[in-house]
């Protein structure tokens, strides 16, 4: 009996690593698609956009971006964690898909009203109304996409495969359309064509592949959902302070030239950002699982997480800073010399971010301590956007960089720290995990 029980554990283990790798090796290859495709899309968009298309489109990015938060309310993290616990139970995991798409689509209605406001009585968005209108398909496109859920059942590769054609159509498309700065409508209308195709077969596998059956839940259903995923919300609107705000604000204070000189050099950091995302996106329902059987277990796993992933990173982000001259002139040509500052100043972002995730989405999620996650963010994000109303008329794309900076710092910082005193234990047992 004994024998079969080591037995068993060993395959289930070898199992566990399996699909680990699976999920890890699935993201990693969109990532590097991620990479691949915008070395050909983003300086060909910068160069014939020019900085002041270029800012408007990311202006209206922006903006998507806040109903994009809206939209997930917080369900890649909190939907995620319940199919991952629940996911071999076909009727429960039918239940949680059911409630929070009816949940993500009631909020897609909402969204597309707030948005008819403003073009019809704000005048900064009335007079590019086409621009938010075709931009918004991607809100429905990316509401569509269930992430969360070939997450929780850790199969990334449908990530993968849906995530290529939406980028393989943006790519093709854009070179085909895109070719002077008044084209750059083409450039949201192409990329939601994209997203929303991509949205509709995914729905399509998670009912073929999955058996997923589409039901109507209960009120209870929903809002337990609602419920569970209320404290990521909060958090990642906060979140958004400090991502999504930067050029929406540099939109309204400044100009979009200024804008566009921000947003290119954000765009680089963010695509060296993406290098991390196969590491959090794959181990997060992993270490779900872990902690949910023994937390030494989990603390053993992000402990050799952050040395393996960190060390590195770091000295990436250091050859960044020093390269960002080259880098700008590069990637986006040389209309963007004022980019240069901007792009050295963020340069160590992902790094920081990193450390922000394992000790936050790694950590305090996981072990449900969502009230400190969510403070972790709130209060800095309060902070961030008291200084970028009032630095970044005055300082612009470089004071928006400079505190973007002081944010991240803050709140990894803050996270580390209310471990360190509130939880003395976990931090014991994350410091000597591997003893």
């Amino acid at each position: 009996m004994k024998l079969i029980t080591q037995l068993f554990y060993r395959l289930t283990v070898t199992r566990e690593k399996r699909v680990l790798l699976e999920n890890f090796f699935s993201l990693s290859f969109l990532q590097i698609a991620n990479y691949l495709f915008p070395l050909f899309s983003f300086p060909y968009l910068v160069r014939v956009l020019g900085p002041e298309k270029f800012g408007l489109i990311a202006f209206a990015t922006a903006l998507m971006g806040y109903f994009n938060i809206l939209v997930d309310y917080g369900f890649n993290l909190s939907a995620t964690k319940d199919i991952a616990i629940n996911k071999a139970d076909k009727r429960k995991i039918s239940i949680i898909f059911n409630s929070v798409m009816i949940i993500k689509l009631s909020l897609v209605v909402l969204s597309f009203i707030i948005l008819s406001g403003l073009v019809i009585f704000v005048q900064i968005f009335r007079s590019e109304r086409l621009l938010y209108i075709y931009s918004f398909v991607c809100v429905i496109g990316t509401a569509l996409f269930p992430t969360w859920f070939f997450q929780g059942i850790e199969k990334m590769k449908y990530i993968t495969v849906l995530s290529l054609l939406s980028k393989m159509i943006f790519t093709v498309l854009i070179f085909g359309f895109v070719k002077k700065p008044d084209d750059y409508l083409f450039v949201p209308l192409i990329n939601s064509i994209g997203l929303l195709i991509t949205g509709i077969w995914s729905i399509y596998i998670v009912n073929s592949s999955f058996n997923i059956k589409f039901l109507l839940p209960r009120y209870n259903d929903l809002f337990d959902q609602v419920k569970e995923g209320f404290y990521v919300f909060v958090s990642t609107m906060s979140i958004s302070f400090y991502t999504t705000s930067n050029v929406f604000l540099l939109g309204l204070f400044t100009n979009n030239v200024i804008t566009g000189y921000y947003a290119a050099a954000e765009r680089i950091i963010r695509i060296l950002q993406q290098m991390i995302v196969p590491v959090t996106q794959s181990v997060y329902p992993h270490i779900n699982t872990l902690f949910l059987a023994s937390k030494q277990s989990g603390l053993r796993f992000l402990k050799k997480l952050v040395l393996l992933i960190g060390l590195p990173l770091i000295i990436i982000c250091s050859i960044v800073f020093c390269l960002s001259p080259f880098l700008v002139h590069l990637i986006l040509g040389v209309k963007y010399q004022a980019s240069i500052g901007v792009l050295r100043i963020l340069s160590f972002i992902p790094f920081v971010v990193f450390i922000s995730q394992a000790f936050g989405s790694q950590l305090l999620i996981p072990l449900g301590f969502k009230k400190i996650f969510s403070y972790s963010i709130v209060f800095p994000a309060i902070f961030h956007m008291s200084a970028l109303i009032i630095y970044v008329p005055k300082f612009g794309a470089v004071g928006a960089a400079i505190i973007v900076l002081i944010t991240e710092i803050v709140i990894a910082t803050s996270r580390m720290l209310s471990i360190r005193i509130f939880h003395k234990e976990v931090w014991k047992g994350l410091l000597y995990a591997a003893e």
